[in-house]
């Protein structure tokens, strides 16, 4: 009789121990599941980020350009053959001209280059670059070609003065 009461007592604690290992595997499983939804919603949504980031960094762009257009045309300019448009404003001192600056027309003194080219061997975002060039080409001491996209800037004779 012991026995037999053992053996109904074990094989309850034996049933109750799979009940209670098939619950938490289940609430294991449901866990599991929650955090694979969680991190899918989130590579969803950075991915969506991403998208309109590089939308909105493209319209900024855009907008950049068409601020430069509107200043050049502002510019009391002439137009080479090529297409380059050169500044009529005077050249400033050199001693107004940064190292940056001074690096800059060092550079293209070795030949024409593009913003991006510069950016890179000044250390500079894509942005900053762009309005130091500006600010040159405004000076004379560099003429960019506007035929091409992206502009290739060539320093100019004033330019390779301050050299």
């Amino acid at each position: 009789m012991i026995n037999d009461i053992t053996q109904v007592l074990l094989t309850a604690i034996a049933a109750f121990s799979a009940v209670v290992l098939v619950f938490s595997i289940h609430i294991i499983s449901n866990i599991v599941k929650k955090v694979n939804n969680r991190e899918a919603m989130w590579e969803q949504l950075m991915a969506s980020l991403e998208h309109r980031i590089d939308k909105l960094e493209g319209r900024l762009l855009e907008l950049m350009v068409q601020v430069d257009l509107i200043s050049v045309k502002s510019i009391t300019r002439s137009k080479s053959p090529v297409g380059e448009v050169t500044s009529t404003k005077q050249a400033s001192p050199a001693s107004t001209l940064d190292n940056t600056e001074k690096q800059i027309l060092n550079a293209l003194a070795q030949g024409p280059k593009t913003v991006t080219e510069l950016k890179d061997l000044i250390s500079r975002t894509r942005e900053h670059t762009a309005r130091l060039m500006k600010a040159l080409f405004e000076k004379g001491l560099v003429v960019r070609d506007s035929s091409k996209k992206p502009y290739v800037y060539t320093i100019t004779e004033e330019g390779k003065r301050k050299v």
